[in-house]
């Protein structure tokens, strides 16, 4: 092909692509939150009802630092889109939609219902894990989908989750993928679906604690393998060695 021919058909590549972020409602409309109305608030977080500023970086703070607790270190930054409007969280992440969703370690974005500490402290949770991940994780992750969701509940200490049965516990072990997790809340619902999970998680913690969950986190995002990990870490507790329960 004649370089000019690949000029055009590039420069007709990225006005398509440019005209479909502008027009479809989904994650590339973050690239251009002022374009949809959005004040920025703070570095990096943007607010469709710049009213709610105050409240809305005290309870970011208080998530932020929730996290950051149990990690040990600060929450990776990404941009943050709060939408206190349906329209708005309708245009960012499209329909149906959740309360919140982190993309990867990059974009957090919140629904009216996510405006919460709670549902804030989740979706950084998924941040800071996710910045322990790489492309090859969508592929075959270390960290499996049950996880990552379990670990976020636990650190937000979300009460609104229904304690589980053991059906419900070995349901959720076999979510391992992302594209596993939307049959477990068809299977579960969603407070028994992350309520199983978090239980999950609550489970390693008793084997040493916060700091023993945090050690995990740091060989499985190494490369040692998850599974060997759990039951390595689980095996504490059946040894009857002293344990440290709860959240941090």
């Amino acid at each position: 092909m004649r370089p000019d021919r690949i000029i055009r058909a590039g420069l007709a590549f990225l006005a398509s692509f440019a005209l479909g972020a502008a027009l479809l409602p989904g994650p590339l409309q973050a690239l251009a939150p002022r374009w949809n109305g959005l004040a920025e608030i703070a570095a990096g977080v943007f607010l469709d009802d710049p009213a709610r500023a105050e409240t809305a970086r005290a309870d970011l703070a208080e998530a932020r630092a929730r996290v950051a607790g149990f990690f040990g270190e600060p929450v990776p930054h990404a941009r943050v889109i709060l939408c206190a409007t349906d329209a708005c969280a309708d245009r960012f992440m499209g329909y149906p939609r959740p309360a919140g969703r982190a993309y990867g370690a990059h974009l957090v974005v919140l629904a009216p219902e996510g405006l919460t500490p709670t549902v804030m402290t989740h979706e950084f949770a998924h941040v800071a894990l996710h910045a322990r991940m790489s492309f090859a994780d969508l592929v075959s992750p270390r960290f499996p989908v049950w996880f990552d969701e379990g670990l976020a509940s636990w650190i937000s200490g979300d009460d609104r989750l229904i304690p589980p049965d053991a059906a419900a516990r070995a349901r959720v072990l076999e979510a391992r993928h992302f594209s596993d997790w939307s049959g477990v809340m068809d299977d579960l619902g969603w407070q028994a679906g992350y309520g199983a999970a978090m239980a999950l998680v609550d489970d390693m913690s008793a084997a040493g604690g916060a700091e023993a969950l945090r050690a995990f986190i740091g060989r499985v995002a190494e490369g040692a393998d998850f599974d060997d990990e759990r039951e390595r870490l689980l095996a504490f507790t059946r040894s009857g060695e002293p344990i440290s329960r709860g959240q941090p």
